[in-house]
């Protein structure tokens, strides 16, 4: 049976996170969904709410038409956690992670600025959240989704 996955990004990232996967796979890049509100516009009747993006994430997922691979990194694989729970009829398989598995685990640094004060890190430019190895494409999409989000 052949694959067929939608990739879920996390917070504060946007669907670009999967573009090198994708390349690897073979997948075309609009597997890569992107939640409402990351890089477009949300609707004004979406409240953003866990509820909401549930909502979403299923209407997305029954758009392909057949159980998908669902693949979520983060606040992604939470919400693709619970889709998988609520429509279990929708998801062939559930691939992702969400945080540690153990109790010694050293968060990256971006996460302990994260847990300290969010002040602080709103204080930071889009450089900090873009791997080195990471295009300067994937930068400026990474940055100016932060603006809009800490504009809010």
């Amino acid at each position: 049976m052949p694959m067929n996955p939608l990739f879920v990004h996390g917070v504060p990232e946007t669907r670009h996170i999967w573009e090198e996967v994708l390349l690897q796979l073979g997948v075309p890049l609009d597997h890569a969904l992107s939640l409402p509100g990351f890089l477009e516009e949300a609707s004004p009747d979406f409240a953003a709410t866990k509820d909401d993006y549930v909502a979403w994430l299923i209407a997305e997922v029954e758009r392909v038409g057949e159980p998908v691979d669902l693949v979520g990194h983060d606040w992604g694989f939470i919400l693709a956690t619970r889709v998988a729970s609520v429509r279990p009829d929708l998801v062939r398989t559930l691939i992702g992670g969400s945080g540690p598995i153990c109790a010694d685990y050293e968060w990256h640094p971006l996460a302990r600025i994260w847990q300290e004060e969010a002040a602080e890190l709103l204080s930071l430019d889009c450089g900090h959240f873009v791997p080195a190895e990471r295009p300067a494409e994937y930068a400026r999409a990474v940055g100016q989704h932060w603006e809009r989000f800490s504009s809010l």
